[in-house]
């Protein structure tokens, strides 16, 4: 699913007293797993009201820019600025330690694709000068 569907999966946890474990998350609902960094994020419950404060009637409730409509009533030892990076340098991280060869990868890529196009001019060229008696 990719790094962005990770980051987002780890910042929209929320109480749910309906749950096994306490908790449940915007991103995949029903998930079985807890909200193992809720010491640094605290606790956050979906707030039924933000739409109506800020006036939103798309339809989806989230705006591209607005982000789930959590509030946080416990607050964790970081502030959501402070999460926010943390959550992104981890999710980096894990993306890195996933593929660690991803950028070479993507060079050599490049390569081949620059080989080949100059492979293609070459062909080009050497197919007029064969055609160019019969044209």
């Amino acid at each position: 699913r990719g790094p962005s569907w990770v980051y987002s999966y780890l910042k929209t946890f929320y109480l749910d007293p309906s749950r096994p474990l306490g908790v449940n998350n915007m991103v995949l609902a029903g998930a079985s797993m807890p909200h193992v960094l809720w010491e640094l994020q605290g606790w956050q419950v979906l707030d039924d009201h933000a739409d109506d404060a800020h006036g939103d009637d798309h339809g989806g409730g989230h705006g591209a820019h607005a982000g789930p409509p959590l509030k946080i009533v416990q607050e964790g030892s970081m502030t959501p600025d402070e999460y926010d990076a943390f959550v992104g340098d981890l999710v980096n991280f894990m993306a890195y330690a996933a593929e660690p060869g991803k950028a070479d990868r993507i060079g050599l890529g490049f390569k081949a694709m620059a080989y080949l196009f100059i492979l293609l001019m070459l062909a080009y060229l050497l197919k007029r000068e064969f055609w160019k008696d019969l044209h």
